[in-house]
């Protein structure tokens, strides 16, 4: 279950930044990760896994991809339009051969 309740510190750029800042909103309205180190506030949304915060601190790519992960399944339909393709992006970074139309073949 997701938790958006109340409001939390988040470690540095504990969001999807790339939606957030390119959805419209307030400062503040973005949700985070709750983070012992953290300077963002937000509304507190659970991570995927409870060690995914951590892993992501050591792994940039792997924060865009969780990231955009929480955008698409918390978002707003703008955000969640936004984060698809942002992730589609992503995930093109690791296999350039692909052409997106792979349901095509099926």
């Amino acid at each position: 279950m997701l938790h958006l309740a109340g409001h939390a510190r988040a470690g540095q750029a504990r969001r999807a930044d790339g939606v957030w800042r390119r959805a419209p909103g307030q400062p503040g309205e973005a949700p985070v990760w709750e983070h012992p180190a953290g300077t963002a506030k937000g509304p507190t949304l659970s991570p995927l896994y409870r060690t995914a915060p951590q892993a992501a601190l050591a792994d940039p790519a792997l924060h865009r991809l969780l990231a955009l992960l929480d955008a698409l399944r918390t978002g707003r339909a703008r955000e969640r339009t936004l984060a698809a393709k942002l992730m589609e992006a992503e995930l093109m970074q690791f296999d350039p051969g692909a052409d997106g139309d792979a349901h095509a073949s099926r």
